[in-house]
């Protein structure tokens, strides 16, 4: 038995909780169960890894001056708010050590900026701040570092990748953490001039101009997001253009008034690649050059990737979560082969962990993963499951 399964089992045999010295002698029974036997010392260097203790989903805890190593899902349930524990010392505090996402209060500071109060956005705008966290997880390229960064600079953003690899969840993210609301429009979605600056109507007998999404965005120092800006109407991108240029936006319909963006105004940008996407195209120089911070969103590691998706679907099935994993990678690796044109996006592997605790494995796979694909890939997808997956 590989340690990290030892390790798993000696918390999920103790209800998830387990003080830390007692973890450490159930390691080691477990493990002589299995024929080993391993001295103490060495099992404490290995049992308290992090990254083995990161495979095994588990998590060293602090309550009070009760040292405790918990399964990761109940850590990650008290710190988001899922659950509330009660420590047997009230005087003690709960503090694990792991990268969790914070709840969001409305005092203090994330990543160097302060946090606004919810209070403080006028009502209408309140629905647009995120309610919770979508648990972006980090790549080594530290993107949420980096749009912290951005936002105290006052740049604009724009992140490129495939779908569902998680560009939305981090702007999703960090307007959660920060208390801001986050004003979202789908670029490919017949997104015109008057849904976007807005538009002239009757109200009452009066002609009165009702501002759109762009300009609320302006005035209130919102987060715009605009996604697959790259299949935007040429007439979008020019309003875009004047709006980044100046941060101000002059309002002809409107007897030239001017609208200028106040402090915490952001464009954020997700594309698609364009060589890979049908109905997208290739951003012109001029657009992409306003934007001052670009990056490449990739698919996460393995070990990252499947870990997120336990999380995000309630599943903690990780043997299931890993082979998932390497189905997908397979299939990935045949779109830039060019043998798919389809992505296995991150959004799905959650849906079939989710599927896959209320129907079977092939139940699953069929009907909530390969009638997504074309249907001239639906085959390889059936052949990629096959091969990775026993019970399919």
């Amino acid at each position: 038995m590989a340690y990290e399964d030892a390790m798993r089992e000696a918390v999920e045999r103790n209800g998830g909780k387990i003080d830390a010295e007692e973890y450490l002698l159930q390691v080691q029974v477990i493990l002589q169960e299995q024929g080993g036997d391993p001295a103490l010392d060495s099992l404490k260097t290995n049992a308290f890894n992090h990254r083995r203790m990161t495979e095994a989903g588990v998590a060293r805890v602090q309550i009070g001056r009760n040292k405790m190593v918990w399964l990761e899902e109940l850590a990650d349930s008290v710190l988001t708010g899922e659950a509330f524990a009660q420590p047997d010392n009230d005087s003690g505090s709960i503090s694990p050590n792991i990268a969790a996402p914070m709840t969001s209060p409305s005092t203090g500071a994330f990543m160097g900026i302060e946090r606004a109060d919810p209070e403080d956005w006028p009502e209408h705008l309140r629905e647009f701040i995120p309610k919770t966290t979508t648990n972006f997880i980090e790549s080594d390229q530290n993107e949420m570092k980096h749009l912290a960064l951005a936002y105290q600079m006052g740049w604009d953003v724009m992140y490129e990748g495939p779908t569902g690899c998680g560009k939305t969840r981090l702007i999703a993210d960090f307007c959660f953490a920060t208390n801001k609301p986050m004003i979202r429009l789908n670029c490919s979605e017949g997104l015109n001039e008057d849904n976007f600056i807005g538009y002239k109507t009757l109200v009452n007998g009066e002609v009165v101009f009702i501002k759109g999404p762009a300009l609320l965005a302006m005035e209130h120092g919102c987060v715009l997001v605009l996604d697959e800006l790259n299949a935007a109407l040429p007439e979008i991108l020019i309003k875009l253009h004047s709006i980044m240029d100046s941060r101000t936006y002059t309002l002809a319909e409107d007897g030239n008034k001017m609208i200028r963006a106040v402090e915490g105004f952001m464009v954020a940008a997700c594309i698609n690649p364009p060589n890979d996407y049908a109905g997208v195209r290739p951003l012109n120089r001029a657009t992409k050059d306003r934007f001052d911070l670009q990056m490449n969103i990739k698919y996460l590691p393995a070990d990252k990737e499947a870990k997120l998706i336990q999380r995000l679907s309630g599943n903690r099935n990780r043997d299931l979560a890993r082979t998932l994993i390497q189905m997908a990678n397979d299939l990935r690796e045949l779109k830039i082969q060019r043998k798919m044109s389809s992505d296995t996006s991150t959004r799905t592997l959650i849906t079939v962990m989710q599927a896959c605790q209320h129907m079977s494995l092939t139940e699953a796979i069929d009907y909530t993963m390969v009638n997504r694909y074309e249907e001239t890939e639906r085959r390889d997808v059936e052949m990629a499951a096959r091969s990775r997956l026993a019970d399919y």
